[in-house]
């Protein structure tokens, strides 16, 4: 849909292929891949001597946390209402092969 859109306003096709690339397969990996690599290589923050508390670094990965659980909760909230749609009886495209 969002490449019609795209067609429609430019009056051609953009490169679907690399986009598709793009926005469906090394976007979501490079995404994954920085954000476990910072679980990964995580260090306690300190200032000096001073090591914060854990309650600090609790409130520092749910401030990260927060902003990052929209994109696999959308995610998943698409593909169980795409399920849902498709597996409704009444669903135009499963009339026409009964």
């Amino acid at each position: 849909n969002f490449m019609e859109d795209i067609q429609m306003m430019l009056g051609k096709r953009p490169l679907e292929p690399f986009w598709f690339f793009t926005w469906c397969i090394s976007g979501p990996i490079i995404t994954l891949v920085v954000f476990f690599s910072m679980i990964i290589r995580f260090r306690t923050p300190t200032e000096g001597n001073y090591e914060y508390p854990p309650y600090a670094n609790a409130l520092g990965w749910l401030m990260v946390c927060s902003s990052i659980i929209f994109i696999p909760s959308i995610m998943i909230y698409e593909l169980i209402k795409a399920w849902k749609i498709t597996n409704n009886p009444n669903y135009p495209v499963k009339r026409v092969f009964r």
